[in-house]
């Protein structure tokens, strides 16, 4: 994304520089005639409340591993608008976090648009200013919460999603993989079909092998609270029909005294196969009582799901179970 103009820029930075010679930055770059208005990028502005801290989640030195928590070096940053310039960008946090120690830490689950990403933290974005300074949004400081609090569309309105996804590029995101386990049971000649599941939620599916009935389709869900039981008594969808609810357990867990308690719910919710239809871009289940809860089932986790009974269907037909 927006490779082009970064390389013809890049050359302009260098030219007159020796190709071996690595200069350390002092103060954020700055290309004369950067022609801002024609970089094909949303433009963006620091939340006014995030400007004393901005330098947590940017820097202007891709090659300098120390801290560069210089406030003033900020300034152009905080007073002007500013462009994605290049995504996917390497810098000295590109090293540090590919090391083999951190690769559990390297790749975090975000949600855009109703789907599951894997970001890859070690890569970056570059950004420009209208007055042509050069700064890189850290993609290891930063997450999708903090980038919709320090950031803002120039109207000062809040990020969308999209606007989000333009932002940090598509080099650095990778749809999260889901998969489902088809198992047959040949005594009750029953289909069991166990997920996708994703943080505590997970679907789950029996289907007849004979009739192609489907006899269950069900959500169960680990509702977590702090202090005080959620005591759920209802829930909706997101356009407020309400569903039915099961409580399967309610698990208590302390680990120090001086903190409060994990407290667990699981819930059961019964679906069926058409409200999953109508939602393929995301649900969202909503959970009432002494507190309210609400989760999000991501698109993959319900395409996975109705292509898995669709697969199902066609063993059946073909009278070919494993």
């Amino acid at each position: 994304m927006y490779r082009l103009l970064a390389v013809l820029i890049l050359i302009n930075m260098m030219s007159g520089c020796s190709s071996s010679e690595v200069k350390p930055i002092t103060s954020p770059a700055q290309i004369l005639g950067c022609q801002f208005d024609l970089i094909p990028s949303p433009t963006y502005v620091i939340n006014p409340n995030s400007q004393h801290n901005i330098f947590s989640y940017f820097f202007y030195d891709p090659a300098r591993h120390q801290n560069q928590f210089e406030s003033h070096q900020y300034q152009h940053l905080v007073e002007q608008p500013f462009k994605v310039l290049k995504t996917g960008v390497s810098s000295y946090e590109t090293l540090a976090m590919r090391k083999p120690s951190l690769a559990k830490a390297r790749m975090v689950n975000e949600d855009y648009l109703g789907k599951i990403y894997q970001r890859d933290r070690s890569l970056s974005t570059q950004v420009i200013t209208q007055n042509c300074h050069i700064y890189y949004a850290s993609g290891n400081k930063f997450d999708k919460s903090s980038l919709k609090k320090n950031l803002l569309k120039v109207d000062d309105s809040p990020l969308s999603d999209r606007d989000l996804l333009a932002f940090l590029g598509e080099e650095a995101l990778l749809e999260k993989p889901f998969t489902a386990k088809r198992t047959f049971n040949a005594k009750e000649n029953i289909w069991r079909l166990d997920g996708p599941s994703y943080q505590g939620v997970l679907l789950q599916g029996i289907i007849d092998a004979e009739t192609k009935q489907i006899h269950n389709i069900r959500l169960l869900a680990k509702l977590h609270f702090k202090g005080l039981w959620g005591d759920i008594r209802s829930v909706t969808d997101q356009d407020g029909k309400p569903l039915q609810l099961n409580h399967i357990s309610m698990v208590e867990h302390c680990p120090l005294k001086l903190t409060q308690c994990i407290l667990t719910e699981t819930v059961e919710i019964s679906l069926n196969k058409p409200l999953l239809e109508t939602y393929t871009e995301g649900l969202e289940i909503h959970f009432y009582g002494a507190k309210q809860k609400s989760i999000e089932v991501p698109t993959q986790m319900i395409v996975t799901f109705l292509e898995d009974l669709q697969q199902i269907d066609l063993l059946k037909a073909s009278n070919s179970p494993p």
